[in-house]
């Protein structure tokens, strides 16, 4: 069958350090989607991904022996400027191409300036559908008008889009993700070599019904749908089979939602007599001792809760629905029963003072996470959050280019030294309160735990913003990235463009809103 089209991860973890030494990666479960759905309506369908490849090269290879008739590129923010010199080797080619994903899907205007021809907004199976049908009958620019959840150039150089697709509802009609061996035998070997096991990301349910001003769900929006637990243990099941996975992460973008789903779930896996574990995300006032027996009867071993604050006012300044108090409760619930946390904290988001985050140190102190992130706010195109501090972002660096950068792209209330101090002080207290360091050792933590509170509280008297705030030049200019090393072909030139209402195009990218590593055009 001709490949109609050649789908690419243009992520390089060589360039990743923060993600290279976790190395708890996955494929991109929305291409082995996209593949599945295309490949059963008759379309060739083939995945490039370039995670463990070394540059352009690979790709470049993959192009010229696949031969598709169109490319689609993944946007995601560490990723952006990969994306685009990805984009253009296929237009050299003369390939149209599309791009996909969370980055893509709220900053289009970018990704059409820099020579893409669609963006996929949103969910995007049925959309890639028409797309395709679209290619083979002729491609006439002036038809894009008629497919829905689309972002396009037209023939004048304007930018244009169609009104967004209704979401699909029975997400159970949609086949198990294809699962190429060629894509999942290098992730397969390096979870192998770094864990002693294989971990695989899967989906049980697409979408968040909650509302945080931070948070963007730009792919599958906050339409909450359930896939049914026996598709979902079927495919647990298949996976384990293939390729003798022991671990599953759920990455919905929030698991406990449904009591009696999870309970279905839990009883079904136990009857099934599947010998594996499992990492969810979950909202701390969800948590009850019934839940947690759930988990725990399912093999889950690690929940992802986003208590984020300490501060009930910077929480209710977030919309999250939630209190300190629930995440305490939360907390002591895991351990009982047996679960570790991961606890996702942010740093920086208006309004938070000095004191909030002492608030948060003590909420970490009596949580006692097994593992803390600390991140501070990024403003998300398309969020609450970046509506409200859009005029004090950074125009020079106004984007993350890895994971865990955890630079201030906007003025807020401190500068970037500040919160560094304070992201180490809390580690620190972390650290301390779950004595999670050899008794010899104390006296330097102690030490360390002070020098970094005090840096905090020096910091803060004088308030300071650096030097790097001072306006840049046009957000529209695009810097040779990464993949650009050691490639097969000229330097990349720089694009620039102007929206239409007459403003350079912003680059300020997603951010990881659901912290996993999943999902893409869909």
């Amino acid at each position: 069958m001709a490949t109609d089209l050649l789908l690419c991860n243009p992520y390089f973890i060589r360039d990743d350090p923060v993600t290279r030494q976790a190395m708890d990666i996955y494929p991109l479960l929305g291409h082995g989607y996209l593949a599945s759905y295309l490949e059963a309506r008759g379309f060739g369908i083939e995945i490039f991904d370039g995670t463990f490849e070394k540059d352009l090269n690979g790709y470049l290879d993959a192009l010229d022996t696949v031969r598709p008739r169109m490319a689609g590129v993944y946007g995601h923010v560490i990723s952006r400027r990969n994306a685009f010199e990805f984009a253009r080797a296929a237009r050299e080619r003369g390939l149209p191409v599309i791009a996909g994903g969370p980055d893509a899907t709220g900053y289009y205007r970018d990704y059409l300036y820099a020579g893409f021809d669609v963006v996929v907004r949103s969910e995007g199976e049925e959309t890639a559908h028409e797309l395709l049908e679209w290619r083979r009958s002729g491609a006439d620019r002036a038809l894009l008008a008629k497919i829905p959840g689309i972002a396009y150039r037209t023939d004048g150089g304007e930018i244009a889009t169609t009104n967004l697709r209704p979401f699909i509802a029975d997400v159970d009609s949609l086949p198990f993700p294809r699962r190429d061996p060629h894509v999942y035998a290098p992730y397969v070997d390096a979870w192998r070599r770094r864990h002693g096991y294989v971990s695989m990301a899967i989906f049980g349910a697409r979408g968040c019904p909650y509302d945080c001003t931070f948070c963007y769900r730009p792919v599958f929006g906050r339409n909450y749908r359930r896939r049914s637990p026996r598709r979902i243990v079927a495919e647990i099941e298949e996976c384990a089979a293939r390729f003798g996975a022991t671990q599953f992460r759920f990455v919905d973008d929030t698991f406990v939602v449904s009591r009696p789903w999870v309970h279905e779930l839990s009883d079904l896996i136990d009857e099934r007599g599947l010998d594996v574990s499992f990492e969810v995300l979950a909202r701390t006032h969800l948590m009850t001792d019934d839940v947690a027996m759930d988990l725990k009867r399912m093999g889950v071993r690690r929940i992802f809760y986003g208590m984020e604050s300490g501060s009930d006012a910077v929480l209710t300044r977030m919309s999250k629905r939630l209190s300190v108090e629930d995440s305490v409760k939360a907390a002591e619930i895991t351990h009982r029963h047996g679960m570790e946390f991961l606890s996702w904290i942010m740093l920086g988001y208006p309004g938070e003072e000095k004191e909030d985050i002492y608030r948060t140190r003590d909420l970490i102190v009596k949580a006692r996470p097994d593992v803390l992130s600390i991140s501070v706010a990024f403003p998300i195109r398309g969020t609450a959050f970046h509506d409200e501090v859009k005029d004090r972002i950074s125009r020079k660096r106004p984007f993350w280019r890895r994971t865990g950068e955890n630079r201030m792209v906007w003025q807020g209330r401190y500068p970037d030294l500040f919160y560094m101090f304070a992201r180490r002080w809390l580690h620190k207290e972390a650290q301390l309160s779950r004595h999670a360091y050899r008794q010899w050792m104390l006296p330097l933590h102690l030490a360390l735990r002070a020098a970094y509170r005090l840096g905090m509280e020096a910091i803060s008297i004088t308030r300071r913003h650096p030097a790097s705030w001072a306006t840049g030049g046009p957000l529209g200019v695009h810097e040779p990235g990464p993949a650009m090393r050691n490639a097969r072909r000229p330097r990349a030139r720089q694009v620039t463009g102007s929206s239409l209402d007459g403003a350079a195009p912003a680059r300020t990218p997603d951010n990881l809103s659901n912290r996993t590593h999943g999902g893409s055009y869909v």
